[in-house]
């Protein structure tokens, strides 16, 4: 049997605001992504904006001074980060084939400034996360067709690994943004819609740590989803004329 946990309406309603907010900022941060630069910085410089960064702030702080759980969802990753001799094959494929695409089509853009330290892990860290996305979306897929509470399991383990490589490479790039633009953190779209898919996986580990099994099939579609906005941000917000920006390869 599936199961969830216990919690008292107190923690529950903490829980669902941070999940809520979560989503909401995702939703925000892809329309700033579609809208543009100044729309993104000039919302999250706005009251409504910076309100609700603190109060994501605000209720993360309280899940994990007050009711400890939270955290369980970082310790996890020490107890779920299983390889098997398929995981590792099929990794290492994956990133093989992310790698060469993906540096197949930048390298060819001359004007963009690679040259840093921080390129190597920034993009790395990234693109792993990315592998454990997407078998983590393999085993959602077989979930919702066999049902079984193990396969949704190697979903939620690999999900756990992915997201602090996830983490990492935003910080990572965030770094490097500094020698190459003068600036932490510019709204820009690849870095705005990163951040979307950032606040889709938290909201996920978040929903998954205190929750369980008891939405099941809610878990297998979540991270189908989440792993489809990747690959959007890495066709088309990178590669698309649409999302003009410093992270745009359209040549």
């Amino acid at each position: 049997m599936c199961y969830g946990n216990g919690m008292d309406g107190l923690k529950k309603l903490c829980v669902w605001a941070n999940i809520v907010l979560m989503l909401f900022t995702a939703l925000i941060c892809v329309i700033g992504s579609v809208m543009g630069t100044g729309w993104t910085t000039a919302f999250f410089n706005s009251i409504p904006g910076e309100s609700l960064l603190v109060s994501l702030v605000l209720l993360a702080i309280a899940l994990v001074l007050e009711f400890g759980n939270a955290g369980r969802m970082f310790l996890t990753i020490r107890m779920w980060f299983k390889w098997t001799k398929k995981d590792m094959i099929i990794s290492i494929l994956l990133l093989a084939v992310v790698v060469f695409i993906f540096y197949s089509r930048v390298l060819t853009v001359r004007s963009h400034n690679l040259k840093s330290v921080f390129f190597v892990p920034h993009i790395f860290t990234c693109l792993l996360s990315y592998v454990f996305f997407a078998r983590a979306a393999y085993f959602s897929g077989k979930c919702l067709i066999d049902k079984s509470c193990e396969t949704e399991k190697n979903s939620y383990r690999l999900v756990c690994a992915g997201f602090p490589l996830l983490t990492a490479g935003i910080v990572i790039g965030s770094i490097w943004a500094v020698s190459a633009w003068g600036s932490w953190w510019s709204w820009d779209p690849k870095e705005t819609f990163s951040l979307a898919i950032w606040f889709l996986y938290a909201a996920f580990l978040l929903f998954r740590s205190f929750f369980g099994q008891r939405f099941l099939r809610l878990n297998c579609f979540w991270v189908i989803i989440a792993f489809l906005m990747i690959i959007v941000g890495i066709t088309l917000v990178n590669f698309s004329k649409m999302f003009s920006g410093l992270h745009s390869y359209t040549g």
